[in-house]
Order: C-alpha cells, then sequence, then structure tokens
C-alpha cells in the first residue's frame, strides 16, 4: 500500500462508518496469518533462514575468545579480538550493493544468501585447522571474513524478510525468526563451548561449518518474492535513494526518534546486569543459569509469544503494550537490589524482563519491516537497525553513571522513565486504535 493509499483512508470519511467491519475483517485476518505460520512455505523460509543469520555470531562473539583462551592465548589478544564484530556493526555502508545489483540465480536476495553461505562453510571451515598459539592474526583475519559475509548474508535476509512477507504475518514472521537467530546463537556458542570439553576444537569448529550445507538447500528451498520492486538505476541511487524515500515520509523524522529510543529503558537496564548481580551477592553458578538459561528460554518465548501477539492485536497496540511492558519489568530488578541475594526473586526478576525484551524486539522488528521500502529492503533495513543499536551502545556507559551516582535501588527504580520518550512519540505516527503504518513499495 503506498503512503498515498495510506493518508486517503485515513481522510474517507466512510471509513469511519465501516470501523466495526474492517475491525472484524482484520482480526479474521490477523488469526489466518497465525495459522499460516505452519502451513505457509513463506513464512517457514523466513522462520528457518534465522538458524544460518545466528551461527556465526555466537561463533564469533562467544566461543572463538573461548578457544583462544583454552589454548593460552594472551588475554590482551583474546581482547581485541572483540574488533572483529565490527561488520555487523558498519553493514549499512555495503548494503547499497545489494541493493543495486541483484544476483542473477536462484534470486535477487536469494541468490547473495546462498553467495554468503558458500563462503561461510569455506571460511568456518578454515578456522578449524588455525592454531590459535601460533599465529592468533590468521585466526583474525579468517573470522574477519566469516564477520563480514555473515553481515552481508544479514542484509541480504533482512531484504529478503521485507520482500516475502505480507503486512499481516510481519508480526509472526518476525517472531519466528528473532526466535531461531537465538537457538542459532546458543548452538553456536553455549552448546560449542561444551561439547569442546569431549571433543577437539577442530571438530566442533568443523561441524559448525557443516550446519551451513542444508541452510544452503533451504535457500534453495525458499520461494521468491512475489514482488520485490526494480532495482535502483544507479549506485548513486542505491545511496541517495533510500534516504530521501524515507524522509519524504510523513513525520519521519519521528519515526526515525521512536527507532532510536523505543529500547532505551530496556537496553539501560541490560547494560549492566552481570556486575549487578555479582555485586549484590549472588555466586557465578546462579548468574549463569539465571542470564544462560532462564533468559535465553524466555528471550525465545517472548519472541515467539510478542510476534503472534503483534499479529493478533495489530502493530499499533503491541507497540503500545510492549513499550510499557519492557520499561516497568526493569523495576524487578529495583526489588532484587532492595531485597539482596534472594535467588528465586533473581529467577524471577530475570525471566520476567527477558521475556518482555523478546516481545518488544519482535513488534520492533515488524515495525522495521513495515517501514522498509521494498525497492531498497537492503538499504534501509541496514541502516535502521544500524540506528536502533546506536541506543545500545550509548546506554552501556549512561548506565555505568547512573548506577555509580544514585544506588542500585534507584537506578533500577528510575529505568522506566527512559520509556517515557517512545510513549510520547508513538501517538504521532502509531495511535492506538488508528491506521497503522502501511508497507512502502
Amino acid at each position: 500500500m503506498s503512503t498515498a493509499h495510506w493518508k486517503g483512508a485515513r481522510a474517507a470519511p466512510c471509513a469511519l462508518l465501516k470501523r466495526g467491519t474492517v475491525g472484524t475483517a482484520a482480526a479474521r485476518t490477523r488469526s489466518a496469518a497465525l495459522w499460516a505460520f505452519v502451513t505457509n512455505r513463506r513464512l517457514l523460509a523466513v522462520a528457518a533462514l534465522g538458524v544460518p543469520s545466528g551461527l556465526p555470531l555466537g561463533l564469533i562473539l562467544i566461543t572463538i575468545p573461548v578457544w583462544m583462551s583454552d589454548v593460552g592465548v594472551d588475554i590482551r589478544r583474546v581482547g581485541l579480538f572483540a574488533l572483529v564484530q565490527l561488520p555487523w556493526n558498519l553493514k549499512f555502508l555495503w548494503a547499497p550493493l545489494l541493493d543495486r545489483y541483484p544476483a542473477p540465480w536462484p534470486g535477487r536476495r536469494r541468490g547473495w544468501i546462498l553467495l554468503a553461505q558458500l563462503v561461510l562453510v569455506l571460511s568456518t571451515a578454515a578456522l578449524a585447522f588455525l592454531d590459535p598459539r601460533a599465529s592468533a592474526l590468521n585466526v583474525a583475519f579468517v573470522a574477519l571474513v566469516v564477520a563480514f559475509w555473515s553481515a552481508t548474508q544479514d542484509i541480504a535476509y533482512d531484504a529478503y524478510a521485507v520482500n516475502v512477507m505480507a503486512p499481516e504475518e510481519q508480526g509472526v514472521g518476525n517472531g519466528a525468526r528473532v526466535a531461531t537467530y537465538r537457538v542459532a546463537m546458543y548452538l553456536s556458542g553455549a552448546v560449542a563451548i561444551a561439547a569442546a570439553d569431549v571433543l577437539p576444537w577442530r571438530t566442533v569448529v568443523l561441524a559448525l561449518a557443516a550446519l551451513f550445507l542444508p541452510a544452503m538447500a533451504l535457500t534453495l528451498w525458499a520461494p521468491e518474492p512475489a514482488s520485490a520492486g526494480p532495482p535502483p538505476g544507479s549506485l548513486r541511487d542505491a545511496v541517495l535513494g533510500p534516504l530521501v524515500q524515507f524522509f519524504r515520509r510523513p513525520r519521519a523524522l519521528e519515526v526515525a526518534l521512536f527507532v532510536l529510543v523505543f529500547k532505551m529503558a530496556d537496553n539501560l537496564a541490560g547494560a549492566l546486569v552481570s556486575p549487578f548481580l555479582l555485586d549484590v551477592g549472588f555466586a557465578k553458578v546462579q548468574i549463569g543459569l539465571a542470564q544462560k538459561t532462564i533468559g535465553l528460554v524466555c528471550t525465545i518465548a517472548g519472541s515467539l509469544a510478542g510476534g503472534t501477539l503483534t499479529t493478533a492485536w495489530g502493530l499499533n497496540r503491541a507497540l503500545w503494550i510492549f513499550a510499557v511492558a519492557q520499561g516497568v519489568t526493569t523495576l524487578g530488578y529495583a526489588a532484587v537490589a532492595a531485597v539482596g541475594p534472594n535467588v528465586p526473586l533473581m529467577y524471577a526478576a530475570v525471566a520476567v524482563e527477558t521475556l518482555t525484551a523478546g516481545m518488544g524486539t519482535a513488534a520492533f522488528l515488524a515495525l522495521l519491516t513495515r517501514l522498509t521500502a521494498r525497492r531498497f529492503s537492503a538499504t534501509q533495513f541496514a541502516l535502521l537497525s544500524s540506528l536502533m543499536g546506536v541506543s545500545r551502545t550509548l546506554m552501556g556507559p549512561l548506565a555505568g553513571v547512573g548506577a555509580a551516582t544514585l544506588g542500585w535501588t534507584s537506578f533500577f527504580a528510575l529505568t522506566p522513565l527512559a520509556a517515557l520518550p517512545g510513549l510520547v512519540l508513538l501517538p504521532r505516527f502509531a495511535p492506538w486504535n488508528g491506521p497503522e503504518l502501511p508497507q512502502q513499495d
């Protein structure tokens, strides 16, 4: 639906008279979308492709640093290895190339996904034959290749999801792909590290590389979007077109600000949870269970529930409810700070906070999908998701200053206030009973 169509729909008097009929029809459409998840090849493909998307991040972020430490690499080199993650933060820089130059086979987006997966098979397998003790630099270089092509796969995968899902499917589809992404990160992170206790590191890394082979078959099986619009006519259009198209929309600046601040309360509270729990007096094993098991399970459950509820309620109401929920549930940490090392209370606080964070993420990705024009889906989604990441980056230093100045109890008691900017902006473009933002062409 075009922007003009949306504005016309808002203005049409007959739309007000038929609100009840339209609402009933919309509810039926959303209920049908829930069933479509288990019967629709497009939604199954979007969900399943979250696995090869999440595998490299767990490998780079978690497993390789543990591997390097395990074989005796100097901790300073292990710390510098974190720079290998930069491609995921900078992927918007080469996203226009994927918009401008469609892959010839098997599809405009799937071709890039397939190429990235082929390189990921080879580069991940190459890691298995390197010795971090002999040359940590070689390991870092190959890991950088993995990160770059993983980020490229993510660009194409996000674009594919935007192009292939109908607006009423975006809630449940995005919730499912967040869940599969998290499962894949757990597999290539915690599970891989546990496997290394009984298997050589080379075997573990080769097994992770082999997982990209069925992913390539999945990419070939995934259906091509019905329509993705023509590619930009020039590289200049691919770079500038997404910005021009976005800021020509009504209230574009307010929407961009909302993308920046929606997860602010959640990011502020989550920035220092591990140091906070350690400072309160919990044992490391309790913190690990809370964050790596309870938190992971609740995040996955929240993503699935959030996607389903976004589809059932509609995007506008889901954004309102989850904006409040993910802000208010951070108060659980204030209760933990006030009570002290009470293990059941701590587990409950982590469970509720990660559950609502997963719900909010699912709805938020549905919003980003809706905001992304199909013609520029690679570049616009990369830019919007990078803007979302700015909040996560900025909240870390702010959280440190706030906790040191106020103390843990007051800091967590005040974090829900960080949800207010998003709630102030929401009525401007996503009113509770108003029309939803249209999918951009």
